[in-house]
């Protein structure tokens, strides 16, 4: 008896193809697994790209189907390792050379904001948006708190209004930043 599929994320999202096997089986649980904050060479000027190329990710494989995300490599050396096929990559967190320290990458307080927020057992509610230039996802969890994530990728301060039932929000979300609500009922 099947009970879910896991996929990997090796070329791109391809979250159509999550959503027409979201549509094919509607009873069997959808798993990203082996995810990881992707090839940098350890460029400090790449860390914030892969935070974003993460989160977008993981807010997409939710708005298309997916029921859970599991990362690959939590933690890994300051060569990004041990590997033994030397594929070395960047993850949350990462052990400096000498040792004795962690550091935390960018992309651990990115996918900070769908861990901490995110219950088990969360359901996806819908939501609309007038900007492709913000990234949205919305659950509502079990405790019926809602939690609401904004990413915005761009160069640009985005100006935005964030309405749920009652409750209005207007600011400028930063560049390059990302930001969760939670809004208890």
């Amino acid at each position: 008896m099947q009970s879910g599929i896991a996929f990997h994320w090796y070329t791109g999202g391809h979250f159509e193809s999550l959503e027409r096997l979201r549509h094919m089986f509607p009873n069997l649980l959808l798993f990203h697994t082996e995810g990881c904050t992707g090839y940098s060479h350890f460029k400090p000027q790449d860390e914030l790209f892969n935070a974003e190329m993460y989160a977008y990710e993981i807010m997409e494989d939710f708005n298309h189907g997916t029921n859970g995300f599991i990362d690959w490599n939590i933690v890994l050396d300051y060569k990004g390792g041990p590997n033994h096929v030397k594929n070395y990559c960047n993850s949350l967190i990462m052990i400096n050379k000498k040792g004795n320290d962690l550091i935390k990458t960018p992309a651990f307080y990115y996918v900070s904001h769908f861990a901490k927020f995110l219950k088990p057992f969360a359901k996806r509610i819908h939501f609309n948006k007038f900007s492709e230039n913000i990234s949205v996802l919305a659950f509502k969890n079990p405790d019926k708190s809602v939690m609401i994530v904004l990413l915005n990728k761009t160069d640009k301060n985005i100006e935005y209004n964030l309405c749920y039932n009652q409750s209005v929000f207007h600011d400028n979300l930063d560049s390059h930043a990302i930001v969760t609500f939670v809004i208890q009922e």
